[in-house]
């Protein structure tokens, strides 16, 4: 069978793999009674790798709009694992951080979370994994 430009449904195919890797997170997640979401752990895992940042520089490095960035902020915040503060510059900025409980957490979860993304590449290469992120990149900058 041919296919044809229309028959290419790489959106069903991005989101079946997206729930799958959810999934799989948010199993370990709960097997190490860590009680987080994918997109909760995002957030951890940029500041923990990028230091503290204003809430909008965070919510841009995720690609999560503002809304939405802020509304996990605030979820990490009640859960004492990340902290909210004014700029020293700018009371209207908020500086995003995780908390020393937030960075305890990240240290006992990243050894688990190698481990999936290492399941998830089994059996593919280092130039498997740049054709992946040029032709995601690629699909991204035709769409925007």
């Amino acid at each position: 069978m041919v296919r044809t430009l229309n028959d290419r449904i790489f959106g069903s195919y991005i989101d079946r793999n997206m729930k799958v890797i959810r999934a799989a997170y948010i199993k370990r997640f709960k097997e190490l009674g860590a009680d987080i979401t994918t997109e909760q752990w995002v957030i951890m895992d940029h500041l923990a790798n990028h230091g503290a940042m204003r809430l909008t520089e965070l919510g841009t490095a995720c690609f999560k709009d503002a809304p939405t960035a802020s509304r996990i902020v605030e979820l990490l915040c009640k859960k004492n694992l990340a902290t909210r503060q004014a700029s020293k510059t700018d009371n209207r900025v908020k500086i995003i951080s995780l908390s020393p409980e937030g960075k305890s957490l990240y240290q006992r979860l990243i050894p688990e979370v190698r481990d999936l993304r290492l399941k998830g590449w089994e059996q593919l290469s280092e130039e498997d994994y740049d054709h992946f992120l040029r032709i995601m990149d690629r699909i991204y900058d035709n769409l925007t």
